[in-house]
């Protein structure tokens, strides 16, 4: 039962420092970064990363991660 409760714990740990930095952050750059760091460092995720969809195009652009090898979301693009 414990190994079962480890992994939500972390979960809301990361929702809880996620909110906290969406309330204290005011660039959106700063702010996508910052959740990046804080899901790999904190919560343990091998790779993060976030995306916008870019309308005209038809695709979805990551514009921040961590984790893993940061280059491998550089490949991608």
């Amino acid at each position: 039962m414990e190994n079962k409760i480890n992994p939500v714990n972390r979960l809301y740990r990361l929702l809880s420092q996620v909110n906290q930095t969406i309330v204290r952050v005011r660039d959106r750059q700063q702010l996508f970064d910052e959740i990046c760091r804080i899901a790999v460092q904190d919560g343990g995720f091998r790779l993060v990363w976030i995306g916008l969809i870019d309308q005209e195009e038809k695709i979805i652009r990551p514009v921040s991660w961590s984790g893993y090898e940061d280059s491998y979301v550089q490949n991608i693009l």
